[in-house]
Order: structure tokens, then sequence, then C-alpha cells
């Protein structure tokens, strides 16, 4: 569910980047060319991808709540909980 949330998030929200996974790891990169970007097309490109990733939690929360893990887990977290967790990882 996460996967398919992420390939959807990634065809209609985000226009120069994309989710993938690296290591394990979700990440959010940007598509840039490297030979004459200026530090505003930088600060543009850090800014959208804050942006995605900010807008993104909602749904994200989402699917960690609904995901089957989380139902089964001996410790119990809210909602809240993984809002928490997910804005401190950005």
């Amino acid at each position: 569910m996460l996967y398919r949330k992420l390939l959807e998030l990634n065809a209609g929200d985000i226009l120069h980047g994309s989710y993938g996974i690296e290591e394990n790891e979700i990440v959010l990169s940007d598509a840039l060319e490297l030979d004459t970007m200026d530090f505003a097309e930088l600060r543009s490109s850090y800014e959208s991808m804050v942006y995605a990733a900010t807008s993104h939690l909602p749904r994200l929360v989402e699917v960690a709540i609904a995901d089957i893990c989380h139902r089964t887990n001996p410790r119990s977290c809210t909602t809240r909980d993984f809002e928490t967790l997910f804005a401190g990882a950005l």
C-alpha cells in the first residue's frame, strides 16, 4: 500500500522529483541540470521538495495507520505520533 501511494504521489504531485528507495530508506529527490543550476534554482528545488513532503504527510500517515504492522503492533501509536515521527524526518 505504501509503495502504491508513493507512485501515485510521484505521478500527480511532484513536478521534477520523485520518491524512491535507497538502502531501505524512502527518499525524495529532484532532477535538475547541475551544469547550469544557480542558487535560485537550488533554493526553489529545495522548497518544492519540502512543500511536497509536508503536504504529503497526512496521506502517508493514513497509509501508516492502515498498515498491518501498525494494527498488530503491541505498542499503540496515534495519528499524532506518526505525524511527529514523519515531520521529524524532514
